[in-house]
């Protein structure tokens, strides 16, 4: 090996090191490069002692720690973590002597609330939401009866602070964080709703957890897939604002991907691997795919399997000769017309949305899916799943559920009138695990914003119905239920005695005021 050989060549950064160390004349007479063989071995072994020692060091500060450590170095600091994601718990020993320095503050609980639940939050307390009594000799109380010549909301101000203004006025937004109005005191004790307006309570105010619309914010065009259509290279066109769109895809390969008018920011929304027919989107955000999109693959035998990631197809995705795995991915309709030989799925669903979906003669697996239709399914596994729609095994109306599957930690409400299932021997329902009540969502409309996520106040059966605790449903990996419960826990050891917590859904949040006008 000669002095100049390129680093590829060497498999070990200290190994080349190593070899720069040696006088040249030992360089020059290995013409063999058994010395540099040697010292790259050894350049191996120093480079995962150097790596250990690094990670070592790392892992001695909550910033850069594994994940795994945290609960360690949260015990020195005696904070208890719960936070369900790693950002979370590592916020949570970052500021844990901070927020105790802090404790019971409303700009704590605030900075809190938005480090675990990783959203906008807002805090209000109750005492100052509660009319009161004029005593004589005590300042005037607020004004009750609001003045309708104001409106009360919050605008940006010139330099883009966010302001209240008509603070007398009527909330635009009523129950929202940017209403101030005062309400008679809640004296009921218990029940399912804790009590807001009280002297002793805390309105916390959280944006609803965010599914995977809207998408009025990401313009696209349309995405053209007909049958002789696969992956390749790229043609990237400028446009005026600064960004890219996606014109057009050619691949070398027989197959070929054809996407027009996709425009996302740069760098581009795109992954393409052609050898497994996989799209994806690059940075990990759902990426709007508009128009029908239809797979009809030849019929020469071969067996294919598209991989979809993070994509939204806003109508109908249909499959001929083809298996489908649609992940963190929604679906106006999921069509797959094959059967593919054995326990392989047609269709799979993983942290997914779809509308309506259906396999006729194949096998359709669930896990923490939701189909808000019907689902149509010979063969059906479904875990952590929630089908809302009737459920039969092919296209007639009176065909009943599915003939054969496995169903668990699932909500199947259209499966309760064949709760007994006799006359499906091969279809095993795993009765102790199922929720028998059907879920609560924010939207049920395919394509609207909150379409799927579960609604806070909804039964906890299925917000803790999944295997491992969580919630059932395709924003199982998004931890929305398991977020306000850590925040509710969090709280309560930063509250005094008595004070309860009222979580308040709240739209506002996610949405930005506008600029206030002069």
């Amino acid at each position: 090996m000669t002095p100049d050989a390129p680093d590829s060549r060497w498999s070990s950064r200290l190994g080349r090191q190593l070899w720069l160390l040696l006088p040249e004349l030992y360089r020059q007479r290995d013409e063999s490069g058994q010395l540099a063989a040697w010292l790259d071995g050894c350049g191996l072994l120093l480079d995962q002692l150097h790596g250990t020692l690094e990670q070592r060091l790392d892992d001695a500060f909550p910033e850069s720690a594994q994940g795994w450590i945290l609960p360690y170095l949260g015990q020195l600091l005696d904070a208890r973590l719960v936070s369900p994601t790693v950002a979370g718990r590592r916020q949570e020993v970052l500021n844990a002597v901070r927020w105790r320095k802090r404790k019971g503050t409303v700009a704590a609980l605030e900075e809190l609330a938005a480090a675990v639940a990783d959203s906008p939050a807002r805090v209000h307390e109750g005492w100052q939401r509660v009319i009161t009594t004029y005593l004589p000799g005590t300042p005037l109380p607020r004004v009750v009866t609001p003045d309708f010549r104001y409106r009360m909301r919050r605008v940006l101000d010139d330099d883009g602070t966010p302001r209240l203004v008509g603070e007398s006025g009527v909330p635009c937004f009523p129950d929202s964080h940017e209403d101030l109005t005062l309400r008679t005191a809640e004296l009921s004790v218990g029940g399912r709703r804790p009590r807001r307006f009280h002297p002793r309570s805390l309105l916390l105010h959280l944006p609803p957890g965010r599914g995977f619309f809207p998408l009025a914010r990401e313009p696209v065009g349309g995405m053209a897939l007909p049958g002789d259509i696969a992956c390749g290279e790229a043609d990237w066109r400028p446009l005026r604002d600064g960004r890219q769109a996606c014109r057009r895809l050619v691949a070398t390969s027989p197959w070929r991907w054809e996407v027009e008018r996709i425009r996302r920011p740069v760098p581009s929304g795109w992954m393409l691997e052609s050898e497994h027919h996989r799209v994806a989107s690059a940075d990990g955000h759902p990426l709007p795919v508009t128009g029908r999109v239809v797979l009809d693959l030849p019929g020469d035998g071969v067996a294919r399997h598209f991989h979809f990631q993070d994509l939204v197809f806003l109508h109908t995705l249909r499959v001929s000769r083809a298996t489908l795995h649609l992940e963190r991915c929604a679906a106006s309709r999921a069509v797959v017309v094959f059967s593919p030989r054995g326990e392989v799925p047609a269709l799979s669903l993983r942290d997914s949305l779809v509308g309506y979906a259906r396999t006729a003669t194949a096998l359709c697996r669930l896990e923490h899916a939701t189909v808000l239709g019907g689902l149509v399914a010979e063969h059906l596994q479904a875990s952590d799943s929630l089908v809302l729609g009737p459920l039969r095994a092919d296209l007639a109306s009176d065909s009943g559920p599915p003939r054969r599957g496995c169903l668990r930690y699932s909500s199947l409400p259209a499966l309760v009138p064949y709760a007994a299932v006799e006359d499906r021997p091969w279809l095993e329902v795993h009765h102790a695990s199922m929720a028998s009540r059907a879920p609560v969502m924010l939207s049920r409309q395919f394509g609207k914003e909150g379409c799927g996520v579960l609604h806070p106040d909804g039964p906890a059966e299925i917000h803790a119905g999944a295997e491992d605790g969580g919630e059932m449903g395709a924003y199982h990996h998004r931890f929305h239920q398991r977020r306000l419960e850590a925040v509710r826990h969090k709280l309560e050891q930063h509250l005094p005695l008595g004070m309860t917590t009222a979580i308040i859904t709240d739209p506002r949040l996610a949405r930005q005021p506008p600029r206030l006008r002069r």
